[in-house]
């Protein structure tokens, strides 16, 4: 019984040597440094709430000390942290603004191709340079979310961490056959300004978690 060729395949001619190229990819780092407070608010609703010890009852709310804390994303190495990813998504959204792509200087940066991973955030987080965060009192004392806690839901005061001053190093890996490094800072600068990191910034109608990209 022969064996059919699959519709749309091609059999490679015997004795053909085929050649893969190696993908030569290049990384740029750069630093960055805040314009606006950075603003943390790492939390589910549940997570505010005390857990009770059995037969005591119905959950209690945390202290605002307890909930800044767990606004935080943490620290390692002596350093705060916040999420790399947030980058990766800065660049995507800007690549998106009206007019970017028509630019000549932004020619093939579009929000498909970054955010396919033609660009990549080589690090997990940012190593945050700051100052001490503090509770966030623009947010006000009366911000609440509603938990999804059993027996019932309970609205808890949501509490942010902010630090006024930062700034960090951000390491990103890609294509030059694609962009250059000057592409990628210019786009990471606008973005900055127009999208920013952090709850509260920019692409989401507040003032916070405006960067630039320092020389």
């Amino acid at each position: 019984m022969k064996k059919q060729k699959k519709k749309g395949m091609m059999a490679i001619p015997a004795g053909e040597v085929i050649s893969v190229n190696p993908l030569a990819l290049a990384t740029i780092v750069l630093p960055i440094e805040g314009i606006m407070p950075l603003i943390q608010n790492r939390f589910d609703p549940d997570d505010l709430l005390k857990t009770p010890k059995m037969g005591k009852g119905a959950k209690k709310e945390l202290s605002d000390d307890e909930k800044f804390q767990k606004a935080l994303y943490g620290k390692m190495n002596g350093n705060y942290l916040h999420p790399a990813k947030a980058i990766k998504d800065v660049l995507v959204t800007a690549a998106s603004l009206p007019g970017i792509s028509s630019r000549p200087e932004f020619k093939f940066m579009s929000e498909r191709l970054i955010k396919g991973g033609a660009i990549r955030v080589c690090q997990r987080w940012l190593f945050l340079d700051t100052s001490k965060p503090h509770i966030d009192k623009d947010w006000g004392n009366n911000h609440q979310k509603i938990t999804k806690s059993k027996p019932y839901p309970v609205k808890v005061r949501v509490i942010r961490a902010a630090f006024d001053t930062w700034k960090t190093k951000v390491a990103i890996e890609y294509d030059p056959n694609l962009f250059t490094g000057e592409q990628i800072a210019n786009l990471l600068n606008i973005g900055g300004w127009h999208v920013g990191i952090g709850a509260n910034r920019a692409e989401l109608g507040g003032e916070n978690g405006r960067f630039r990209v320092a020389e």
